[in-house]
């Protein structure tokens, strides 16, 4: 059986001051997990703002979920956990707290919260402030953050930047275990 793809990029352009991402073409399927790796300014947060709808492309066709145009695109974005290379959280809140505070805003179920602690390997740290976690931890609180609302799509911009090589380890292993 041959998936609709989750994510297809057909022949992209962005150009902008000095830089362009030129004829780019990528396809994801359900179930696949895709890293980009390249040099500092190659492209991929580029790629990633414009998969997300934070940038425009100057040429070419994104479709998300088997959505295109801008109404069917933003209904697509709203199936995708998005975790930027900065932390999303809020410092002066718990763990706990600030997954309830996205469900308030977006409008989520709360009782989800619990789950995805447990998932993320906080559920003993969720009482206490983001601002005293360690980067380990606010990288997997950020994922938590993602998970709500169960997205299709999990997009991750620099998931284990400044983390130690076990810390790396660990979040791989929790995308490989979100995956599955």
């Amino acid at each position: 059986v041959i998936m609709d793809a989750i994510l297809s990029i057909e022949h992209l352009h962005k150009q902008y001051s000095g830089f362009e991402l030129n004829d780019l073409c990528l396809q994801l399927n359900p179930g696949e997990v895709m890293g980009f790796i390249g040099e500092n300014g190659a492209g991929k947060s580029t790629l990633i703002r414009i998969v997300m709808g934070l940038s425009k492309p100057t040429d070419g066709t994104v479709e998300l979920m088997g959505q295109r145009g801008s109404a069917g695109l933003r209904n697509a974005r709203s199936n995708i956990g998005y975790v930027p290379d900065v932390s999303a959280s809020y410092p002066l809140l718990s763990a706990a707290d600030n997954l309830k505070a996205r469900c308030l805003e977006w409008g989520l179920d709360q009782r989800q919260i619990p789950r995805i602690l447990d998932m993320i390997g906080l559920a003993d740290a969720g009482n206490k402030r983001a601002r005293s976690f360690s980067l380990g931890m606010r990288k997997r609180l950020d994922l938590g953050i993602a998970l709500l609302g169960q997205p299709r799509m999990l997009v991750l911009d620099e998931p284990t930047n400044g983390l130690d090589p076990l810390g790396t380890i660990e979040i791989r292993e929790l995308i490989k275990r979100l995956n599955r």
